[in-house]
């Protein structure tokens, strides 16, 4: 099977279509989304609706729970405290439900395990492999689990590798590489609307589980549709600002 790894698209629909086109062309099985379908850009229902029609499996983002009124929206600066007020608004109850419905992890065909933010919790982010080592540690206890476990939340694509044999972790930033069976991975693939590492392109990952192949992918899409959306729809100016930074 391949399956498309995607996170974080954050209502940016401008990246959100140019990454199922790219991905239409690399010849999926299966499409699996780590969470936050809404939050800082404009366009919640049109992603919402492409969820649908691509019957792509998702979890829940922390975005996606305060939209619908799981967690409170305390919890977040202002820009996005304001994005979120405005993405209730305009959502209706239908759509309200399909977020509050999601679940928060997900077993995909006993091959691998899929949260938003750790498998400790959900809004938890993993950036360091001190961090990463809580996870591995959670994977390793648990044997009904898999080995490989993709996360979102922080934006940033990349890598932690847990060798059982050695008690270490390593991270690792490369674009392509093959699983090992010995080892344990948490693999973030970035953020489809709005990168964090420097790199505005929209990021996400494929993953063939024949060979146990991981490759990353980039795709440029028109960055000054999104942005000025988000000025012209009188969301805070920083929102649009950095996806021009990606950051």
């Amino acid at each position: 099977m391949r399956y498309a790894i995607i996170s974080d698209i954050h209502a940016n629909l401008e990246a959100f279509e140019v990454t199922l086109q790219k991905i239409d062309e690399l010849e999926v099985e299966m499409v699996v989304c780590l969470g936050d379908l809404v939050g800082y850009n404009v366009n919640p229902k049109e992603i919402i609706k492409l969820m649908h029609e691509e019957e792509i499996d998702c979890i829940m983002g922390n975005h996606d729970a305060a939209v619908s009124g799981i967690e409170p929206l305390s919890q977040f600066n202002q820009a996005a405290k304001d994005a979120l007020i405005w993405t209730q608004k305009i959502l209706d109850d239908e759509e309200i439900n399909y977020l509050k419905k999601l679940p928060r992890e997900l077993i995909i065909d006993n091959t691998f395990f899929i949260v938003h933010g750790s498998i400790k919790d959900p809004n938890r982010y993993i950036s360091s492999e001190i961090e990463a080592m809580e996870d591995f540690l959670l994977l390793e206890k648990n044997t009904n689990l898999p080995h490989i476990c993709f996360f979102g939340h922080t934006h940033q694509m990349g890598t932690f590798i847990y060798s059982p044999k050695n008690k270490n972790v390593i991270s690792s930033h490369e674009e392509h590489f093959f699983l090992s069976p010995e080892n344990y991975y948490l693999i973030n693939p970035g953020s489809i609307g709005q990168p964090r590492d420097g790199d505005p392109r929209a990021s996400f990952l494929i993953y063939d589980s024949d060979s146990q192949e991981i490759t990353f992918y980039r795709e440029k899409y028109d960055v000054d549709s999104a942005a000025n959306k988000v000025i012209e729809y009188g969301l805070n100016k920083t929102l649009a600002e950095r996806l021009y930074l990606g950051w």
